[in-house]
């Protein structure tokens, strides 16, 4: 075929190795600038860094095969119908090298023709040797741009996202941190990634119209979307989804993960509409706080999250779960469709509320406006899991559900009766407050020097030990750290430091299912505190030589799958609350409480939610013991205990306490 005179300039530049500029042309073809069936880049970027307003890449014999590629500023990158534009295999070795790479530009397109054309990488060669372990090998990235359209293109098996949409980073002097702003995608296909379907952690105005996310897996989190600001001024704002199908994603099909984020940071505002959830883990989730600590407290973020119109279908677990405390953020779903959801575990809830335990005001600023939920089973639709128990300021909890089961039609309001239904706030926050660990009038060790058997109580997570050493040495524990489900896990390393500040001391602790010795050195006589992070795994504390408890004086403690006694002490008839809380749907716990004489005062034979005795009054002074116990109903596996008032120790022996 005769070149023209274009082809015969170009052919020209590359036969010479050179990158000719098109200043001028409108439009190019990537074919002009050559096609290689084993590796087409250096064709695909000499058209990208022509200066043409279009590119086409034509659909040749075989696909074009590529290492990353950089898009321009003020370009259109058409993609013919059917072209497959596909990572070259063995390449891609950088833990962020991407198929298409845009970084602070402005007014690009890349759109496919027809009936779309297809994006692919290799994901199942990322997640294995030789390729270094790596969540950022996209498709499509987009850093810190504005005005880009993504359409009618197939994102395929890329190691981390089909399309990310954040924020540019660039280091050195005048760091620039600039957002995307004005991003499109419309009738796009992610399917097969394996990090998400898309995310997006920095944006302002973004609209996904008539998308479909699915089949994510091989890298958590494994979301259809997942919308996870990397920062607290990384603006979520106006975002809105549309006409868009989440299927068969490992986890959720569509998340939120502000964790990031507090009050100083802007509102988040997202919106679904018409959106449909097949067949996904989870179908809808939003998340602020992963854990609450002592540094970092609980976070407000706020904004508001509307789903309007969307159909939830056979989710795996539920249908929608809302984590987030009080009203600093506001959750609508109007007009929506739950259907045949928790098919993994039909006993499950649709709908699930987790509040985050602890001093903090109840899940509030909740509208749900004609939900209707069609059920395998009959079965309760809502559970509120980890419930706060301070003040509850629940009147904006509010909205009507229907729900269809085999049982029949159920039409519930979310009113007064609701709300004191599913907030059981017997107490009030700070009523009576938190004590002190080391608040006390007498230390008693009726066995001094001697190692006694404690109460073997799983502390899981956020493991928080407080105990008295009578004088400066050597002090004996018996314990070990015990892993919980698949994770591996090794040796801990717990912290000792003085409860009145000093330097903390690192004490190993070994993995395994016999206890062992622990000796730790005090420098003086005094109060210590002992405790670590150990995520999902657990620590039990077997034996002690010293008066030793768990430190309830700034939240509750969690356990896991153990019973047991605890004990308490309330001087000068003091008011306190002791407290008992399940965690999950079907995780319960059952407690009873004894005073000093023996006497039991209350019982409580199925916590699920916080359930608990108020001391008031003609209270006892003395040593109080709680019996924690395999629950009536449900299993017994995660729960949480709690006091307020007394001071903040539970302790594990009768025979050292304070």
């Amino acid at each position: 075929m005769k070149m023209t005179g274009f082809r015969l300039v170009f052919a020209a530049a590359i036969a010479a190795g050179v990158v000719t500029s098109a200043a001028g042309v409108s439009v190019v073809k990537v074919s002009d600038f050559g096609f290689d069936a084993e590796d087409s880049t250096r064709f695909l970027q000499a058209a990208l860094d022509s200066g043409a307003k279009k590119v086409i890449v034509d659909r040749r014999s075989s696909p074009w095969i590529t290492k990353p590629l950089f898009c321009r500023s003020g370009q259109a990158v058409f993609f013919e119908e059917g072209v497959e534009v596909v990572a070259k295999r063995g390449e891609f070795r950088a833990k962020d090298d991407c198929l298409f790479m845009l970084n602070g530009l402005h007014d690009v397109k890349l759109v496919g023709g027809g009936k779309g054309a297809t994006l692919r990488m290799w994901r199942e060669d990322y997640l294995k040797p030789p390729y270094p372990k790596a969540e950022w090998r996209h498709c499509v990235a987009i850093h810190g741009c504005c005005r880009v359209t993504v359409e009618n293109l197939a994102l395929r098996d890329s190691g981390g996202d089909g399309l990310y949409v954040g924020r540019l980073r660039r280091s050195g002097k005048g760091v620039e941190r600039r957002v995307s702003r004005d991003i499109v995608a419309r009738g796009i296909v992610s399917d097969g990634n394996a990090r998400q379907g898309s995310s997006i952690t920095a944006v302002e105005n973004l609209l996904y119209e008539n998308c479909t996310f699915s089949n994510t897996r091989g890298r958590p989190p494994q979301d259809g979307i997942d919308i996870e600001p990397n920062g607290k001024f990384d603006p979520i704002e106006n975002c809105v989804f549309r006409n868009c199908r989440f299927e068969n994603n490992a986890s959720s099909g569509f998340a939120i993960a502000c964790f990031s984020h507090d009050e100083q940071s802007r509102p988040i505002t997202v919106t679904l509409e018409d959106c449909m959830f097949i067949g996904n883990k989870c179908s809808f989730a939003y998340a602020q706080n992963k854990r609450i600590t002592k540094k970092r407290g609980w976070n407000r973020a706020h904004g508001r999250v509307v789903l309007r119109r969307c159909t939830f279908d056979r989710a795996r677990e539920h249908a929608v779960t809302v984590r987030k405390p009080g009203d600093y953020l506001k959750f609508e779903m109007e007009n929506c469709t739950i259907r045949d959801c928790c098919q993994g575990n039909p006993r499950l809830p649709d709908v699930a509320f987790d509040h985050l335990y602890g001093d903090i005001p109840p899940v509030d600023a909740v509208s749900i406006r004609n939900l209707r939920i069609f059920q395998p089973v009959d079965r309760c639709w809502v559970s509120f899991d980890d419930v706060g128990y301070g003040a509850p300021k629940t009147e904006s909890f509010v909205g009507d559900v229907t729900v269809k089961s085999p049982a029949g039609t159920k039409r519930i309001a979310l009113d007064a009766a609701f709300r004191e239904w599913a907030f059981p706030a017997f107490w009030a926050k700070g009523e009576p407050g938190r004590r002190r660990p080391d608040a006390c009038a007498t230390v008693v060790d009726r066995v001094p020097g001697r190692c006694v058997a404690l109460s073997r109580l799983r502390v899981r997570g956020n493991v928080r030990y407080v105990f008295h050493a009578a004088k400066a040495g050597k002090v004996l524990f018996r314990g070990r750290l015990a892993k919980i489900g698949k994770k591996a896990v090794e040796d801990a390393t717990l912290e000792m430091r003085p409860l009145n500040g000093g330097a903390a001391v690192k004490v190993r602790v070994p993995v395994g299912k016999a206890a062992k010795d622990i000796t730790v050195d005090v420098p003086a006589a005094g109060f210590y505190s002992l405790g670590a992070d150990l995520g999902g795994h657990a620590f039990v504390l077997e034996g002690s030589e010293v008066p030793v408890g768990l430190d309830v004086s700034e939240s509750p403690v969690a356990i896991q799958a153990s019973v047991g006694d605890v004990w308490f002490s309330v001087y000068g008839g003091e008011p306190f609350n002791v407290m008992v809380s399940g965690q999950g749907w079907g995780e319960r716990v059952g407690a009873e409480l004894f005073d000093p004489s023996g006497t039991s005062v209350w019982r409580e034979p199925t916590a699920l939610w916080w359930r608990g005795w108020r001391g008031r009054g003609s209270v006892a002074s003395g040593l109080w013991r709680l019996r924690l116990t395999r629950p009536k109903e449900g299993r017994l596996e995660d729960f949480r205990v709690d006091m307020t008032g007394a001071t903040g120790v539970l302790f594990l022996s009768s025979d050292k306490h304070w």
